[in-house]
């Protein structure tokens, strides 16, 4: 969750402060917390040799023996470093600068700035390998998984990490290769054994988390299998008499009251959840059931909305989706192709939480039924082509990425709500 609000704000200002947050903690994850089979650790503890913070935290002397000293001034005024400490007498790493200060302060450029804190992180990064690191419950929870597989995958399609996209895939693969049960996804899984049958979270989270890669790699597989969970999703956990999701599905076993948290809280409800994936789903599949049981929960939840709307952001949020006229956006043409890429960039780099987006790699994808959006389209004389339509209702396609962004920020909003 908390890269991914990095991702979004880096996507709306384009400043390489937040980019460089959003890798330094894509690579953490990346490097600590997957699993060699595939998938991701749940938590590492703050513990370690029965000290808080031990792995993390340096004393100024300790620091300074594992850089060049000619760094040192500048290393200590970049991290905060201080001979007392700000933890217990040890130092947190932290920035209480800016990059243009900091250069200011020594009469360098920010580009050798940043040179240096590369060199320098490596050499701590090493040093401190040697230290004991702290515990890592290697539990894997296919919810918490589903939120990071989306992080992942989206973060790759911006900042053109493959290693991002095959984190992501591999943990997608993970989960649905081992740890389903007679077809039932299964909620967590520790050292090879899946137990306790998967919640609406699970499902959802993890909806989300294919929707991302198919965005990030156009293979149409990914969208069958959003749409197997989808259906899955309306068949468990659907009450079609109060019109509301359950956390629990019909074959949970037996409870006094049948579950249903349906506030957003540290993570997103599985309901809220739920009904922005079926409402992102209907619009890939042309299904209208996905779009209508989504726009029925959205109804019964109008009372949370107004009077606790700091506990239903992932509510507004797909309410926002639902009202904004999502734009459902194509790019048709060779992956290889340069202007293709450029077309691609000018919707990624950009913030559009209200849109999906589709593709075909004409080099190598046959036409697919899977994805009614991708009918008809093709490249215009021959040039990677660009559709931006709206309720399938789609503005002239374009191969020139100055009219694309035009077109991407054109603002439409609903004229009514029952549409379907």
């Amino acid at each position: 969750l908390l890269s991914n609000v990095y991702l979004h704000t880096y996507q709306i200002t384009l400043d390489p402060f937040y980019r460089e947050i959003l890798e330094d903690t894509l690579d953490y994850v990346v490097r600590e917390m997957v699993a060699p089979a595939g998938g991701f650790y749940s938590s590492q503890d703050a513990d370690s040799e029965g000290k808080e913070g031990k792995y993390y935290v340096w004393k100024q002397d300790d620091i300074e023996r594992h850089i060049n000293q000619q760094y040192k001034p500048i290393i200590k005024s970049y991290f905060g470093v201080t001979d007392t400490g700000n933890f217990d007498g040890d130092n947190i790493l932290n920035r209480p600068l800016d990059d243009t200060t900091v250069a200011q302060i020594h009469g360098i450029t920010t580009d050798i700035l940043k040179a240096i804190i590369i060199d320098c992180k490596a050499n701590l990064m090493k040093a401190r390998g040697y230290r004991s690191s702290p515990p890592t419950d290697t539990k894997i929870l296919t919810s918490w998984n589903g939120l990071m597989i989306d992080s992942l995958a989206s973060a790759s399609a911006v900042l053109h990490r493959k290693d991002y996209l095959d984190t992501a895939i591999s943990g997608a693969n993970f989960i649905l290769n081992n740890m389903k049960q007679t077809q039932r996804l299964m909620h967590t899984d520790k050292q090879g054994k899946s137990k306790v049958i998967g919640y609406l979270e699970d499902y959802a989270c993890l909806g989300q988390g294919i929707l991302a890669i198919y965005e990030s790699t156009f293979d149409p597989k990914w969208i069958r299998e959003a749409d197997s969970l989808g259906k899955s999703i309306i068949q468990l956990f659907w009450d079609e008499t109060t019109s509301v999701f359950y956390d629990t599905g019909y074959d949970h076993e037996s409870l006094l009251i049948r579950p249903r948290d349906i506030t957003d809280n540290a993570t997103p409800s599985g309901s809220s959840t739920a009904t922005e994936f079926l409402l992102r789903l209907g619009l890939f599949t042309g299904n209208i059931r996905y779009s209508k049981l989504a726009e029925e929960s959205l109804q019964t939840m109008q009372w949370l909305m107004l009077r606790v709307p700091h506990g239903a952001g992932q509510w507004l949020g797909a309410l926002d989706f639902y009202l904004s006229r999502p734009k459902e956006i194509v790019v048709v043409g060779p992956a290889q192709n340069n202007l293709t890429q450029v077309l691609l960039d000018t919707i990624r780099t950009s913030y559009l939480p209200n849109r999906i987006l589709a593709g075909v790699d004409t080099d190598t994808q046959p036409p697919t039924d899977d994805i009614p959006i991708l009918r008809d389209k093709a490249m215009v004389k021959g040039s990677p082509t660009a559709y931006v339509c709206e309720q399938y209702i789609c503005k002239d396609p374009t191969s020139d990425p100055v009219y694309l962004a035009s077109l991407l920020h054109d603002y439409t909003p609903k004229t009514q709500l029952n549409h379907y």
